[in-house]
């Protein structure tokens, strides 16, 4: 009984916090945690760009054109559109490559969610 009232209040937790999330805006944040949204989105760009230099990097970004289909997302360090999932993938490997985390050791969040967003929304 209690492992179900743990899992239900975690269901509770997660859908409050969800719904926080859907009702955000980036105006409705308070200054600081803009700040510290933007340094982080530059950081997560950054590790990326690095990443993508990375033999790990080079590996996602080749199998990400290898696989082909329509040309509609960014491949980081590739000057390259390929289907978003494989964007997201490649983006995703470049990102993770060189173990720079953007890391909150105290609650271990780790909010590097751009390779997915990144790839459903870029130019």
């Amino acid at each position: 009984m209690k492992a179900v009232c743990q899992l239900l209040l975690i269901s509770m937790l997660t859908d409050a916090l969800a719904e926080f999330c859907c009702d955000s805006t980036y105006e409705r944040l308070p200054a600081d945690v803009r700040k510290k949204a933007n340094e982080m989105v530059l950081d997560h760009f950054g590790v990326a760009l690095y990443g993508s230099t990375l033999a790990s990097g080079r590996i996602g970004i080749e199998y990400a054109r290898s696989l082909g289909g329509v040309a509609e997302s960014s491949v980081l360090g590739a000057r390259q559109k390929v289907p978003a999932p494989n964007a997201a993938l490649s983006n995703g490997i470049s990102v993770h490559g060189p173990e720079l985390d953007d890391t909150e050791h105290l609650g271990s969040i780790h909010p590097g969610v751009q390779p997915g967003t990144l790839a459903d929304r870029a130019p």
